[in-house]
């Protein structure tokens, strides 16, 4: 059985390994590009949270049935979306989409000017929704002294400035990203965007900026890349660790890995259904999860637990009223309303997954400054996919929209 629980785990890193390198072949670039660039810095990430953090945190380690379950629930709903990936990309490379996409229609060339005018306006109203967020909750000096503590427990009911917040500030740099600037101006630019990001409390977030530097330094294509990518990569966990301390007191190995509990939680959730002990919800949770469309400023009967959160308020009931969802590893809400078929139904029709494929394929048909400056509705797709933590509360089809 242990050879099994191997063969379980080494898939799983396989298949994540693979997907980035397979969109790289089909896309016909280069094997150090935005896409892998993202996975490369994400990767240390996703590593703590499917082998360490179980690792620590279960009774049986890495060799925990539910765990390795969970696992193997993951495996199939990327084998699915790899498989989808790999059809669409071949389809749009014989049909030549990208000939024939919006991209031709009614585009228009966007000057230096404008962008650095844009950039600074999205950057003030991303100011004036992190004031209007602290104001409602803690204070501005309260929420800066402390962001990772307003983002846990200051969030409710001004939701909407938060989201408002992280989208401004992603369309800020982006902008900037995308400008006709020398690579090591916008470096020291990347600087005051990184400890804005800060400001936001998420880890997410700060990695996400990370990235998008070395990105953006890729399309300016730097000479000093490497040494960026380094130093990058220190700052932006050396960030995430002090936000980690400043929610923990601390920075204990275990206390830290305790934060990468998503497996963990996973295992918990399949030994209870297959155990018996929580039933399926047969459709429920996606359902109730056309709640998140629906801004609780608009309506402030919204209810409180819905979508993924039925899973939540199971294990910790009248958690989710104070502003804390712990996360789940895999496609558990496929899952939790239909059982394995529901994993491989969803991994084969993600909608979003199917859109964002074709998004990402007409980008890099021909991606560089240049090509991205002149099409106006290429800049739109440069900033739906690159830009940073992007539309990051704006759940599908509203993201698209």
């Amino acid at each position: 059985m242990q050879i099994v629980y191997f063969a379980n785990m080494l898939l799983v890193l396989s298949v994540s390994v693979w997907f980035p390198l397979c969109q790289t072949r089909f896309l016909k670039m280069s094997l150090l590009n935005p896409i892998t660039i993202t996975f490369l810095f994400t990767f240390p990430i996703e590593i703590f949270k499917t082998f360490v953090g179980p690792s620590f945190m279960l009774s049986d380690g890495l060799f925990n049935p539910y765990y390795q379950y969970a696992i193997l629930m993951t495996n199939i709903n990327i084998g699915a979306e790899l498989i989808v990936s790999v059809a669409l990309l071949r389809h749009l490379r014989r049909s030549h989409y990208e000939r024939h996409s919006f991209l031709r229609i009614n585009n228009r060339f966007i000057d230096e000017r404008k962008l650095r005018s844009a950039s600074i306006i999205f950057f003030l109203l991303f100011f004036l929704s992190l004031y209007l967020l602290a104001h409602h909750s803690i204070g501005l000096a309260a929420w800066l002294r402390n962001p990772r503590l307003g983002y846990q427990y200051h969030r409710k009911g001004v939701g909407v400035y938060y989201a408002l917040a992280i989208t401004l500030l992603s369309v800020s740099y982006g902008l900037q990203g995308i400008r006709d600037i020398k690579p090591s101006r916008f470096i020291w630019i990347s600087f005051i965007y990184l400890a804005s990001a800060y400001t936001l409390g998420s880890k997410t977030v700060i990695l996400a900026y990370a990235t998008f530097l070395l990105v953006v330094l890729w399309l300016k294509r730097y000479k000093r890349f490497r040494l960026v990518f380094v130093l990058g990569t220190i700052v932006a966990f050396g960030l995430m660790l002090y936000s980690l301390a400043q929610a923990y007191g601390s920075l204990n190995l275990r206390e830290i890995t305790s934060y990468f509990d998503y497996y963990v939680n996973s295992a918990n959730f399949y030994s209870a259904v297959l155990s018996g002990k929580l039933n399926l919800f047969y459709g429920n949770i996606a359902f109730t999860n056309l709640w998140s469309l629906v801004p609780r400023s608009l309506f402030p009967q919204k209810p409180i637990v819905y979508g993924i959160l039925l899973v939540n308020q199971y294990f910790w009931p009248g958690l989710a009223a104070k502003g804390s969802t712990p996360a789940f590893g895999g496609p558990v809400g496929n899952y939790a309303d239909f059982g394995v078929p529901g994993v491989i139904l969803g991994g084969f029709f993600n909608i979003g997954h199917i859109i964002n494929t074709a998004l990402t394929y007409l980008l890099y048909s021909s991606i560089n400054e240049t090509n991205i400056r002149a099409n106006s509705n290429r800049l739109l797709l440069f900033l739906y996919l690159l830009a940073p933590s992007f539309l990051m509360f704006f759940g599908f089809p509203l993201n698209i929209i």
